[in-house]
């Protein structure tokens, strides 16, 4: 497996990428490529690449919030902490680094009503778009 993991300055997050690109003969004990996913993760590196020179703007992003068990009214919970307030903070740095994040929540509050408001939020069948 190779795993590849960059360290960026300390206002940058790390990347890592980790792929299967090989295997082992079960006899032999040699290494044989995967040809298939070589070529599946030159494409995800030249893809990841090509972000470097995409504007802010047309990047697509997701958020992902935490709902465990599903339809338990668990939507964003995390024992001590702050979910809602975290992705308020992080979708107002976004926009301000130029982002499409649409039409921001006024308030960590508002966002918070946004995304309960919603019934697939509390049914766990959520649909692209939904949120």
């Amino acid at each position: 497996m190779l795993q590849q993991c960059y360290n960026a300055p300390a206002d940058l997050p790390p990347h890592c990428l980790a792929a299967v690109f090989a295997g082992r003969d079960s006899n032999t004990g040699k290494s044989h490529s995967l040809p298939d996913r070589i070529s599946s993760l030159c494409s995800r590196a030249v893809k990841w690449a090509s972000l470097r020179k995409k504007k802010n703007a047309e990047k697509k992003l997701a958020i992902t919030v935490f709902s465990f068990p599903p339809d338990k009214g668990n939507v964003g919970t995390a024992a001590y902490l702050n979910v809602f307030g975290s992705i308020f903070k992080v979708l107002k740095e976004l926009k301000k680094d130029g982002y499409d994040v649409g039409t921001l929540p006024g308030s960590e509050t508002e966002l918070i009503q946004s995304v309960s408001g919603r019934q697939c939020a509390w049914h766990g069948q959520c649909q692209q778009g939904c949120l």
